[in-house]
């Protein structure tokens, strides 16, 4: 199954048009972090928040800090994986899903009518 999963990642990637050689493609990626809006001390996302940190990657760049999340955003649900890095999705579907769909149950009636569509 793994082996599936990277030749299907591998196949994706070498057939993305980066956007440098071609603005305007589908699918452009623009790195946010250096761009972001300033914000001041008073500043809040209110949309209630889920975080899943696969911070297992290859390279330990760290995990990110619930404290200073919990300054701009309305965490209601922070789970640290036990494996997973840069490409939760692919890497741990399963965990990835059953904490997005806890994510939901937890806000109740709101969060179901979400997953559903209903």
């Amino acid at each position: 199954m793994e082996d599936e999963v990277l030749a299907g990642l591998r196949a994706r990637i070498q057939n993305t048009r980066w956007p440098e050689a071609a603005p305007g493609a589908p699918w452009d990626y623009v790195d946010n972090r250096w761009l972001a809006a300033e914000l001041s001390l008073t500043d809040a996302v209110t949309v209630p928040t889920a975080v899943a940190v696969f911070a297992h990657q290859f390279i330990d760049d760290g995990a990110p800090s619930r404290e200073w999340a919990e300054r701009l955003y309305d965490i209601r649900r922070w789970t640290p994986m036990p494996s997973g890095g840069h490409f939760p999705s692919a890497e741990q579907p399963d965990l990835l899903g059953r904490d997005i769909a806890a994510f939901f149950n937890d806000l109740g009636p709101a969060g179901q009518h979400a997953m559903t569509g209903c």
